[in-house]
């Protein structure tokens, strides 16, 4: 997924899943400490949404629901 958005040290970079609306995440400590996914809101939309970190400064985000149902009975 790419942006236009400019990149912001400390910053990922991502885009709403639903609407399209481009925003920066900042990195939560466990992160940080090498767990690739997450959960925020989208600015715009309000919608809930799962996160995981790309290659580079960018992060690609799902609808929560669909990434429950997606990975309903793996755990």
């Amino acid at each position: 997924m790419t942006t236009k958005l400019p990149p912001i040290e400390g910053r990922l970079r991502t885009r709403c899943a639903k609407c399209g609306y481009e925003f920066y995440i900042g990195m939560s400590l466990a992160m940080k400490m090498g767990i690739n996914t997450g959960h925020c809101s989208c600015g715009a939309c309000g919608t809930f949404l799962h996160a995981e970190i790309l290659e580079g400064d960018e992060m690609w985000t799902e609808e929560f629901d669909k990434f429950l149902e997606r990975t309903k009975g793996t755990a």
